[in-house]
This record gives C-alpha cells, sequence and structure tokens, in this order.
C-alpha cells in the first residue's frame, strides 16, 4: 500500500533524523541560503551585546542561536531608543522566519524541516528531549492541527497574517493584537519549541563563553544593513 507524503514524513525515525539535521544549522549555512542579510541583522546586536565572536559565531548551531533570541526579551540590554527588548525579539523571529522561506528553495535540511508535519516535529522534539515535555503538548493543543499540517504551512500561515494590511473598519488596538500573535506563533515555532524541549541541554552562560570575543578587535562587525525600522518592512 502506497504511503501519502504525510505518512512517509510522519515516520518517528524520519522525522527525528530530520530534526536532528535541522539542529546542526549552523549561521554560516544560513547566510548562504538568504536573499537579504537577514542573518546580519539578526547577529549585529548579539555580538555587540553578549560580547560575542562574529568569526565564532559563524558555527553557532540552530538551537543555541534560538537561545539568545529566547533570552534577549525582557533584557533591558536590548532595547532601543523608539522599542523595547520585546519588540526587538518579536523583529527576529520575523528574520528567522524569512531566513527559511528563502532556505526550503536551497537547504535540503531546512526544505525537509519545513515539509514536516506538526505532530511529527513536535513528536520528534519528545524523542530527542527523551521525555514529553508539558510545554510540547501545550503547543499541540494551541495549534489544533490536522495531521497533514506542516512546519512550513504554519510558518506561511501567520506570514499571511503579518502581511494583511490594516483596514478601517477594523480597530487598530485589535490589528495590533492580531500582528504581535503572529509574530509570537513565530517565535513559539521557531525559538520556544526548540527551548522548551532542550533547555536543560542549553545554558546561555555556557554559549556566551563558547562564542565570545577574546579581544575586543573580535566584536567588530559590519555595518548594519537594516535598522529596526526597515527589518519591520522586509517583504516575508
Amino acid at each position: 500500500m502506497m504511503q501519502t507524503n504525510t505518512q512517509y514524513m510522519s515516520d518517528p525515525a524520519r522525522a527525528e533524523r530530520i530534526v536532528r539535521r535541522f539542529m546542526n544549522l549552523t549561521l554560516r549555512e544560513m547566510k548562504q541560503m538568504q536573499t537579504r542579510d537577514y542573518t546580519n541583522y539578526l547577529t549585529y546586536k548579539l555580538i555587540l551585546t553578549e560580547e560575542l565572536s562574529p568569526k565564532k559565531l559563524l558555527d553557532i548551531s540552530y538551537p543555541e542561536l534560538a537561545c539568545l533570541i529566547y533570552n534577549m526579551g525582557g533584557n533591558p540590554r536590548y532595547d532601543g531608543y523608539n522599542h523595547d527588548s520585546q519588540a526587538q525579539q518579536l523583529a527576529y523571529y520575523q528574520c528567522l522566519a524569512s531566513i527559511l522561506r528563502d532556505g526550503q528553495k536551497r537547504s535540503i535540511p531546512v526544505r525537509l524541516f519545513m515539509a514536516l508535519p506538526l505532530h511529527a516535529f513536535y513528536t520528534a522534539l519528545d524523542s530527542i528531549c527523551g521525555a514529553e515535555h508539558p510545554s510540547l503538548q501545550a503547543y499541540r493543543a494551541y495549534y489544533n492541527y490536522k495531521d497533514s499540517y506542516t512546519v512550513g504551512d504554519l510558518l506561511n500561515e501567520k506570514i499571511r497574517v503579518l502581511n494583511k494590511p490594516w483596514q478601517p473598519i477594523m480597530p487598530l488596538a485589535s490589528y495590533e493584537d492580531v500582528i504581535k500573535n503572529a509574530y509570537r506563533d513565530l517565535g513559539g515555532l521557531l525559538v520556544d519549541s526548540f527551548l522548551t524541549g532542550l533547555l536543560p541541554q542549553l545554558c546561555m552562560e555556557d554559549i556566551r563563553n563558547k562564542y565570545s570575543a577574546l579581544h575586543k578587535e573580535e566584536r567588530h562587525v559590519p555595518t548594519m544593513c537594516y535598522s529596526a525600522d526597515e527589518i519591520s518592512r522586509l517583504p516575508l
């Protein structure tokens, strides 16, 4: 009997291999797969704030990068002139989504990850973590997905929301909530999901030490391509 694509991609061993390969994705690979320099925006403030080495940071894995992004929310060191760290974090979620949308056309590991049904993704995370994490179960209930609903489907759904213009008949406050929730859903999928399951294995201090700049000259970064306002207008 021929398997459907959902059945094929839902095979537990296959899904776990896909998630593990995606987790090994490095910043260097992400830089190679993007059409705009989103990674420069992602790393600019991280390098300056955490005193990291741009050269070493090229080898940071996806979960480690997610950990840095996860810990910036609520940290006043990431506040800008006209936005706080929470808003900065939302912009970083947008960057990750844009990198992966570009990446699925250029990277087999990203393409396979985007094609994973959500239930297979979270089941694989459970297997990698060694137990069902309560928060991962909460994500399953929250998204209320169909069996065939993939990581890419959820990402594209949220991007459609972000690209939907405000209509005058909709109160601005309600529109703001819809947009912010879409950003947070991207973060829940691309950042929180990994940190929820892998947090015991990921220590912010260890990551900072691993990629730290030993000398001030190592923290030199190129001029940032986009301001926070400009990044919000970049096409998803």
